[in-house]
């Protein structure tokens, strides 16, 4: 089964295959306060692992609860801190464990200032047992759960309709049947070009919650790619 979500700024693309996971994300993030926009910036939604096969993509909030540090760089350093010697779905699982807290904190740090509160969701590709795996956690107030998919989808809400249209009518949506990795990494770069370019029609004269640049990571049994 498909995970899908609805996440405010972000667009997630993560795709099982028989040897490899492949996750895609563009850069796009805004702060929001009581719904307008007081920041945007870019920044990168995929987080390697420097030297397991595991990469992380993250959407919803964007920054931790302090507002300095970004959701990726926690990764990062949680990567250097957990360190190399454990099974990459273990390192995930200790993430999850550990940003659980972090998120409650800041879903209450959203509702005190009147804003809308929202999760992360984090979808990660990994080497486990021989073999390549998309895994997804969404963190809410309770405690999350971990599930394994085969593909996912998560983007603005108001590009669901539009992605939805393109899941129903695409028979190759997610790549599969790509020649070669290169190929299936361009073909979901196109996906999220097409949202971006959705965006701009839908939402004309207002602020970017999606968009400019996409990164493409594929993972293995030995490493991980970068496109």
């Amino acid at each position: 089964m498909m995970d899908a979500t609805s996440l405010d700024g972000t667009v997630l693309i993560g795709v099982q295959c028989e040897k490899y996971i492949i996750l895609a994300a563009d850069r796009q993030c805004h702060h929001q306060n009581n719904a307008i926009s007081v920041a945007d910036w870019q920044t990168r939604k995929i987080t390697t692992h420097p030297r397991l096969p595991l990469a992380i993509a993250n959407g919803g909030y964007a920054l931790m609860e302090s507002g300095k540090e970004s959701v990726s760089q926690w990764i990062a350093s949680q990567f250097s801190a957990i360190g190399d010697s454990l099974e990459p779905d273990e390192v995930f699982s200790i993430i999850v464990d550990r940003l659980w807290p972090r998120v409650v904190e800041r879903r209450k740090i959203s509702r005190e200032s009147g804003a809308s509160p929202m999760h992360v969701t984090l979808y990660a590709g990994l080497a486990s047992n021989g073999s390549a795996v998309l895994k997804s956690a969404k963190i809410l107030d309770n405690e999350p759960r971990i599930e394994e998919v085969p593909a996912c989808l998560n983007s603005s809400s108001h590009l669901t309709a539009f992605y939805q249209e393109l899941l129903d009518n695409h028979e190759d949506f997610w790549g599969r049947n790509s020649a070669n990795i290169p190929t299936h990494a361009a073909r979901l770069r196109e996906i999220i070009k097409a949202g971006v370019a959705q965006e701009a029609v839908l939402r004309p004269g207002l602020p970017p919650t999606v968009g400019r640049e996409a990164d493409v990571v594929v993972v293995d049994l030995v490493g991980h790619l970068e496109f």
